[in-house]
């Protein structure tokens, strides 16, 4: 073992590698109860799991994002733990959920196409550089891609929603035009509607012009917090 120094203090060549072995295992552990968190709850470590009818909105942030994780994985047969690892990494949800749509479609792994976007490519140029024929992916879809990359993301996660819900594209456009611009919204619409036995529309307005939350329509239709995302699961195919 190497003397202490002078000064009582291990030798700094002893003492350099230690710290470096304890800030990987701090970073470690701290990227491990992260991804653990996250399995059900998309990229963010959320506090608030439970519903507390005197802070209504505090876990809503929550049931947003479990309710997507797990139709996305159902859908395209992903795992949650990937789908939140490629989140931490950077990846935005509308990106996973394209490149997933279009490598299911086209029967490519999704990871090829997202390395085609990585370079900063139109979604057309990627579907081109794919070797895929637009066709392929669903049918219109050349002009869908030609109206450019918001038109791309909006109609594909409208396409997935109706296909994972068994409905018409028409009430998932009814719910953006509602007000529930983000899909994770849409999402949680369509699962408590069906819960509740109410129209996906009502649902929504009851939301917007009734200030209510999330976690309040989950508690009045029974469904607590941690089961949100196996209650989304079992409503969709794969």
């Amino acid at each position: 073992m190497a003397p202490p120094s002078r000064h009582g203090m291990m030798n700094p060549r002893i003492l350099q590698p230690l710290c470096l072995l304890g800030a990987a295992l701090v970073l470690l552990c701290f990227i491990s109860g992260h991804a653990h968190s996250e399995d059900a709850a998309g990229c963010h470590c959320f506090r608030n799991r439970s519903y507390d009818p005197g802070d209504k909105f505090a876990v809503d942030d929550y049931l947003r994002a479990t309710a997507v994780n797990s139709l996305v994985s159902r859908y395209f047969g992903v795992s949650k733990r990937d789908i939140v690892m490629m989140r931490m990494n950077g990846v935005p949800l509308e990106e996973l959920l394209t490149a997933f749509y279009i490598g299911k479609a086209g029967r490519m792994d999704h990871r090829e196409i997202l390395k085609l976007r990585s370079a900063s490519l139109p979604w057309a140029e990627v579907v081109i550089r794919a070797g895929l024929d637009p066709e392929s992916v669903e049918p219109g879809f050349g002009r869908i891609l030609d109206r450019g990359d918001r038109h791309v993301v909006e109609h594909l996660e409208d396409a997935t929603l109706a296909y994972f819900f068994s409905t018409e594209p028409a009430e998932i456009i009814e719910l953006r035009m509602l007000g529930l611009d983000n899909v994770r919204d849409r999402v949680l619409a369509l699962g408590l509607a069906r819960k509740l036995g109410l129209s996906s529309r009502n649902l929504a307005r009851a939301l917007k012009e009734e200030n209510r939350s999330w976690g309040e329509i989950a508690a009045g239709a029974g469904l607590v917090p941690e089961h949100m995302g196996s209650y989304i699961e079992s409503l969709g195919q794969g």
